[in-house]
């Protein structure tokens, strides 16, 4: 996909439920962390994407507090899953085209102790599309998507237990990583027992937010302190079908709610890298609810419509199976990284670098962001 571009470091910061530090403090570890990972200094920075939701800092902010002499590109998106690897893509095409030699995407937020997405310190405007699904109700990111869970279940007959499948086979990996925030060993009957938020979501139906950053360095091939790390960009893509747009990514407006954005973005991915749902070795879904997991599997590819539920229960997700979603536990057990964790993850085992975890066929990796209408995807390759 890019003749130039390559991904040169990762870096984080460990999650927390009340850092007590600063959004940029949290921003500028992660940095740094990307930089000493790529073996470059972090003066060398010349460009500085991110994107939030009003709950973090301007992207510059991180350059100017490294020093950095001379800042060629920068960019703040305003939006959560579905642009983290927008921001991603955006820095690759700034390398490839000669516009910054190095740029770093980061995602830095204090989203347990302080400013919690979609949380009941958020203000709801009943316009637009809202003005339709506020006065039912039908106003957060987790009763959207318990609503398109519940499609799904009267079209195919997917059931409670399937959702489970995905929360227990994220914990399965999540055991084994030392950075996941949930590795007490989960069962399809404690999922059962957690209480029910939005029918037919339970607790363990959702991901857990934490104050957190996440930091990705991309620059020209053979520019890192050691090129064999470095990742290829293979295929990437934006969009969600015919009406995506809107509030609340137009949930109201969506042609078919057992669908997601990932049955209109297939052909796009793989169509131009010659590439086939088979040749992905490793599956990064963005996992902010259960539900988008198999909606996932299914427009990419994967399991047929209303058959993602049996390939889970199957194990063919978790540890051992043949098609290895979220290897660290994911946003649902590893921890919220807005995605940016998820992409950290591929990278490291890409490089063969996952310790515990490591997969021996690690060649191709497919990570996504957003859940449902619209979102984003890219496919990884390693270094050849």
């Amino acid at each position: 996909m890019f003749s130039r571009a390559r991904i040169l470091g990762t870096g984080r910061t460990p999650f927390s439920k009340a850092s007590g530090r600063s959004v940029l403090s949290l921003a500028l570890e992660a940095t740094e962390g990307a930089c000493r990972d790529a073996g470059i200094d972090a003066r060398d920075l010349d460009g500085v994407i991110t994107y939030a939701i009003d709950d973090s800092i301007y992207s510059t902010s991180v350059l100017n507090a490294l020093g950095c002499p001379d800042i060629r590109w920068f960019a703040d998106f305003n939006g959560g899953g579905n642009q983290f690897l927008t921001s991603l893509l955006q820095a690759a095409m700034v390398v490839e085209h000669g516009l910054a030699e190095r740029v770093v995407v980061f995602r830095a937020i204090n989203g347990r102790s302080e400013s919690r997405l979609g949380g009941s310190s958020k203000s709801i405007a009943a316009r637009g599309g809202m003005q339709y699904t506020a006065p039912v109700g039908w106003t957060t990111y987790g009763r959207f998507d318990a609503m398109m869970a519940r499609r799904h279940m009267e079209i195919y007959g997917t059931t409670t237990d399937h959702l489970g499948g995905v929360a227990v086979a994220a914990r399965e990996w999540a055991v084994s990583n030392p950075n996941a925030t949930m590795r007490k060993p989960l069962s399809l009957e404690d999922y059962n027992q957690s209480p029910m938020i939005s029918d037919p979501f339970r607790l363990l139906d959702y991901c857990q937010e934490f104050d957190c950053a996440f930091a990705v360095v991309i620059g020209a091939a053979g520019t890192s302190a050691t090129p064999s790390r470095e990742i290829e960009f293979v295929s990437g893509v934006l969009g969600g079908g015919p009406r995506p747009g809107g509030d609340h990514w137009g949930y109201i407006e969506w042609s078919e709610h057992a669908k997601t954005f990932s049955h209109f973005l297939k052909q796009r991915l793989y169509g131009p890298a010659g590439l086939r749902s088979s040749d992905i070795d490793l599956l990064y879904l963005y996992d902010c609810f259960t539900f988008s997991v198999l909606g996932q599997l299914e427009g990419f590819g994967f399991a047929k419509p209303g058959e993602s539920g049996a390939l889970v229960a199957s194990g063919a997700t978790g540890p051992g199976g043949h098609v290895p979603v979220n290897t660290h536990g994911g946003l649902l057990s590893e921890g919220y990284g807005h995605g940016m964790n998820n992409f950290v993850e591929a990278v490291l085992q890409l490089r063969k670098e996952a310790g515990d975890r490591q997969l021996p066929r690690a060649d191709r990796a497919l990570v996504t962001g957003g859940a449902t209408t619209t979102g984003c995807a890219i496919v990884l390759g390693a270094a050849a």
